[in-house]
């Protein structure tokens, strides 16, 4: 197709590229925007859900997946229900953004539960996003492994989180 030229999507209908292209990085924005909020405000006041190991910062963040608008969590992949949890990882090195390999699980007692990680860029900058199941009222730990592109061994990161579905 050229620059600009309508394409014919889902029910048939015409939409512009620019039309299209504008309506992704609006949804990029708002994502970028939620997942920043989530990262920074979701927590009481103090409580900064940052881990340092020498030149690298871990940013985590855990929540349900039912705060997220319907419209984010379709775009991005992500089942929005009051079951399901996102876990939010980013990586800093002296304060910039950094790819990585990120690696998660949950921990309920004896249960053991991989998390997919999976990495959404955002205004060019990597985050790892992955969704798991939870429940009601349920304490998860959270161990998550971090390896920094070019940065060696991996960061262990683990915290303990209660979810409520509202």
């Amino acid at each position: 197709a050229q620059p600009g030229v309508a394409q014919r999507i889902g029910g048939g209908r015409h939409v512009p590229l620019r039309t299209r292209h504008a309506e992704a990085v609006v949804r990029l924005a708002a994502l970028a925007t939620l997942l920043a909020l989530l990262l920074v405000c979701a927590l009481p006041a103090g409580a900064e859900r940052v881990k340092s190991f020498g030149p690298y910062q871990v940013h985590y963040n855990a929540f349900s997946s039912g705060f997220l608008s319907p419209e984010v969590a379709r775009d991005y992949g992500i089942l929005r229900s009051r079951t399901r949890g996102v876990l939010v990882v980013s990586v800093h090195e002296e304060g910039r953004p950094v790819r990585a390999r990120v690696q998660a699980q949950t921990v309920d007692g004896s249960d053991n539960t991989r998390i997919t990680m999976r990495e959404v860029r955002t205004n060019g900058e990597p985050l790892y996003v992955g969704s798991f199941k939870v429940d009601d009222g349920q304490n998860l730990r959270f161990d998550i492994a971090v390896a920094p592109e070019g940065g060696g061994e991996p960061l262990a990161v683990r915290f303990q989180q209660q979810f409520f579905a509202d």
